[in-house]
């Protein structure tokens, strides 16, 4: 398991577009003829949207079979961290509030 860390003191900005293309990028360099699904990585999320995070926190754990550096790249571009918050509340925030409370 590895993980990506803030580089500094701020706000939580996550592109989940960005996320999703570096899964798939990852995943399409793994793809089989055979049919079968590859999962060659995955991320768990530490921190949403806007929340305060100081320098060297974790922001995601992931995991990869292989160079953790190259996903480390893709996913750093895809979760920010900005010095000013945030108060646009993107649908999926909200969506993922409904799922946390029931």
């Amino acid at each position: 398991i590895h993980a990506t860390r803030a580089c500094s003191a701020g706000y939580v900005r996550v592109n989940t577009s960005a996320i999703k293309k570096a899964i798939a990028q990852v995943q399409t360099e793994h793809a089989t003829t055979n049919g079968k699904f590859p999962d060659p990585a995955g991320i768990i999320l530490l921190v949403r949207p806007g929340d305060a995070v100081q320098q060297g926190d974790r922001l995601a754990t992931f995991r990869t079979t292989d160079d953790p550096d190259h996903l480390r790249k893709l996913l750093e571009s895809a979760i920010a961290v900005v010095p000013e918050p945030t108060f646009f509340a993107p649908a999926h925030t909200a969506f993922m509030k409904v799922i946390e409370h029931g």
